[in-house]
């Protein structure tokens, strides 16, 4: 299972470079962490193998549609200093 850091346009990368790092560091053995683009959110078949969506401090993303369905389908997600509407 992946854990899947967004890296979409109003992130910041360094919060992305840190939180990946960290959770490699913690998770390393069970999950593989990487990141995913706002255009990968949209378009590639992600959910399946998601096992935490995580968000670095962000605003709304454009992709909220995917997530929403992600998360109200049972996905779980992660959002640090977040605004969700």
């Amino acid at each position: 299972m992946n854990v899947l850091v967004y890296t979409g346009p109003s992130t910041l990368p360094s919060s992305v470079s840190w939180i990946t790092s960290a959770l490699k560091t913690l998770l390393v053995s069970n999950y593989t962490v990487q990141t995913i683009s706002a255009q990968s959110v949209s378009t590639h078949p992600w959910t399946t193998s998601c096992a935490l969506l995580v968000f670095p401090t962000y605003s709304q993303p454009e992709t909220s549609s995917a997530i929403s369905q992600y998360v109200e389908s049972g996905g779980r997600l992660l959002a640090f200093g977040a605004s969700f509407k």
